[in-house]
Formats: structure tokens, C-alpha cells, sequence
């Protein structure tokens, strides 16, 4: 869809899109940190996911209603106060995306914590087809951002719907329910604000880059984006699969089960980001120019940049994954809010010089910062952990 997007429609309505798509992302982080974490550090136990589902339903509910009104609030806001109508109706892009992709998210989540992988991945399948589905209907009908965020947002919402029916079945509610508010709120406000941190160097970066150098500018952001695009699938599918299984390891074995766990996250990212992270590096300016029609040319500066930033981000997802799963979550905010400084701050300076790369500097020094300072939490709570027991024996 991105890549049929960023073909198809001029490049100013293309950086609309995606800024809108990014917004979103930011909204459903909230949705992440509320619902879908604590589902996977909280619910790993079966009995316990069976007792508590019609929380986290609830739960899901209430968030993506209040998520969705504010979403359209700011695009109302936006329109009103700003003479850059890009931003409102990114925005609206958004509002649209939002409850497709929230209903989809919630319901893997639930199929993934209750270990139906292959029945996720099913239903990730059916999400391409429909999505394959709507790429003919859109390219007859010429239509543009809007409509087609509003498309791929019904894909979203008939896959999850589809995904609904088999997570209900595989995970009946049994026992006597479980209400787990007081944790999720210790749990989900250091979460928010840890998400709302991390958002300084990756989608307030975005939104400077579309506001300094304009929609075109985030056109070709996102054009060269897509190519690594799979790196952030493969993180993506990994944290998934990752969280719970090192929330199950530190659970019998402390620090010591969750740092083996974190390690063979790093290796397998390594091994499959890491070779395909190569092969872009070396050919990819090549397919650019192809894949699009020469309209971004091969991009070698941005594409190279976007590699490192994919190197940068392999490292730091599974360190931050840790944090969550020891409840560190006051230490990932801080993390993140340091390192918002450092990439927000540089992208800043060199945006105005530099367009798109001075937005991919700010989004490495954040995503380098971040990485760093996890390593050094986390080495400092395990120590602590080790004194811990020894004063206790």
C-alpha cells in the first residue's frame, strides 16, 4: 500500500499521508502502552488472561473512543488555527486509521499472549489479501489520501473483526473475573509518558520536518523509508513474540533469564535485519529510482542514513523490552525523555540546512541514545538486584 501510494499520488499528498499514518502510530502507542503491554507483562499465564479479557476489552474500548475524539478535536483545532491545512488533514488521515488499527492490534495481541501464533499469522494474511484487494479499486477510481486511508482502515477493521471471532473462541472467560486497573494504571502512566518521550525523536520529528520543509520534504522521508520498512515488520514481530516470552524468563530466573532472552532477541534480529539491512545499503538506490519512476532519484544519502537508523533501532528495541519487563518503566521515561532532547534538539538545528537528512540525524542520535542509556539501566538494576539477594541470605 505504501509503495503504491507513494507512486501514485503527487508527492505533497503522499507526505500528507504519511504524516498522517505516523500521527496515528502515535495515537495507537497510548493503545500500547495502556492495553497491549500490560497484556503481555501482566497476562502470561492462561487462567489469568481467561479471568481478566473482559478488563482488557473494556479497557480497549474506553481507549480507542477517547483516542479517536481527540484525534479529531486536534484536526478541528488545527484547521482552525493554521494556515498549513497539511496538518489537519493529516490529521483526519489519522482519525480514520485509528479504529481499523486499534481493533486489529488488540485482537493479535490477545491471539499472540494466548500462543495461537499460526493462527495470528493467518489473520495477518488476510489483512494483506483484503488490503491486495483494495489496490485495483483505488488506482480504477483515482481516488487520494483520504479514501484511501479510510480503505485500508476497512481492511484493518475486517481482519480484526475476523481475528475477534477466533480469539473469543480460543479464549473463553472463565473464572472469576479479574479486574486489573490498579496495575495497569502503576504500569500505564510511566508507559504513556515513556511512549509520549519517545515520540519526541520520531513523530514530533515528522511534524518538524513537515512544518520547516514542507509536505514534499516528508514525501520523500517516507518514500525512502518504505524500503527498509521490513525492518520495522521484523521488530515489530519480534517484540511481539519477545515481551512475553522474557516476561515468562524473568519471571523464574530474574535478570539472569531475562537477560538470555534479550539475547537471542538481539541475534535473531541481527542475523535476518541485519543481512537485509546490507543488501538495501548496497542495491537499494537502485530500486528507488526504479520503484518509483525517478521521482525521488536514488537517494543514496537518505537510503544509507535509514540503514543506520535500522542498525540503531535493532539494537534498542530488545534493551527497552527489558525495561518493561522488569516494570522499569520510570527509567524508560527518563531514558527516552534525554534522548528526545538529544534528537529532537538535532533535528532541529539541521532540518533547515539539510531537509530530509537533518530529520534522519535527529532520528539516529535518538534512537542511539535511547539504546545506550537501556544498557546502563539495566546493568545498574541487575546489580541491584544481585545486592539485593545477598542481603537478604
Amino acid at each position: 500500500m505504501a509503495i503504491y501510494l507513494a507512486r501514485e499520488l503527487p508527492q505533497a499528498d503522499w507526505g500528507t499521508y504519511s504524516l498522517g499514518y505516523a500521527l496515528m502510530l502515535f495515537a495507537q502507542g497510548f493503545q500500547r502502552a495502556l492495553v497491549c503491554i500490560p497484556i503481555a507483562t501482566m497476562a502470561h499465564q492462561d487462567d489469568v488472561l481467561s479471568r481478566s479479557i473482559g478488563f482488557w476489552r473494556k479497557l480497549q474500548w474506553k481507549v480507542t473512543v477517547f483516542t479517536l475524539s481527540a484525534v479529531l478535536l486536534s484536526a478541528v483545532i488545527s484547521r482552525g488555527v493554521s494556515r498549513n491545512s497539511s496538518i489537519s488533514e493529516s490529521l483526519l488521515i489519522a482519525a480514520l486509521l485509528v479504529p481499523g488499527f486499534f481493533s486489529l492490534e488488540f485482537w493479535r495481541r490477545l491471539l499472540i499472549q494466548s500462543k495461537n501464533i499460526r493462527v495470528a499469522a493467518i489473520n495477518a494474511a488476510v489483512f494483506l489479501l483484503l488490503v491486495i484487494i483494495l489496490l485495483p479499486l483505488l488506482s480504477v477510481t483515482h481516488s487520494g489520501a483520504l479514501v484511501a486511508a479510510a480503505g485500508i482502515s476497512f481492511c484493518a477493521f475486517m481482519a480484526g473483526s475476523i481475528t475477534r471471532s477466533r480469539a473469543l473462541s480460543l479464549i473463553p472467560a472463565a473464572g472469576e473475573p479479574l479486574d486489573l486497573g490498579q496495575q495497569v494504571w502503576q504500569f500505564g502512566r510511566w508507559a504513556s509518558l515513556s511512549h509520549l518521550a519517545y515520540s519526541g525523536y520520531n513523530t514530533v520529528i515528522q511534524v518538524a520536518l513537515s512544518i520547516i520543509a514542507g509536505p514534499a520534504a516528508m514525501g520523500s522521508f517516507a518514500a525512502v523509508r518504505n524500503l527498509v520498512q521490513p525492518v520495522n515488520t521484523l521488530i515489530g514481530a519480534i517484540d511481539n513474540v519477545d515481551k512475553p516470552r522474557a516476561a515468562r524468563a524473568y519471571a523464574a530466573d530474574g535478570f539472569r533469564g531475562l537477560f538470555s532472552s534479550l539475547w537471542r532477541t538481539v541475534a535473531t534480529l541481527s542475523l535476518f535485519g541485519g543481512a537485509y539491512v546490507l543488501i538495501c545499503a548496497a542495491g537499494g538506490g537502485y530500486v528507488i529510482n526504479l520503484l518509483y519512476h525517478h521521482r525521488y532519484g536514488y537517494a543514496w544519502g537518505e537510503l544509507w542514513m535509514w540503514c543506520v537508523i535500522a542498525m540503531a533501532m535493532m539494537a534498542a528495541q530488545p534493551l527497552e523490552s527489558g525495561l518493561y519487563v522488569a516494570n522499569r518503566t520510570d527509567a524508560l521515561f527518563s531514558n527516552r525523555l534525554f534522548s528526545t532532547v538529544i534528537g529532537l534538539g538535532t533535528a532541529i538545528v539541521f532540518i533547515p540546512a539539510l531537509g530530509v537528512l537533518g530529520a534522519l540525524l535527529g532520528l539516529f542520535s535518538g534512537y542511539l541514545t535511547t539504546g545506550l542509556l537501556a544498557t546502563y539501566q539495566l546493568y545498574r538494576l541487575s546489580k541491584e538486584a544481585v545486592s539485593v539477594r545477598k542481603v537478604s541470605l
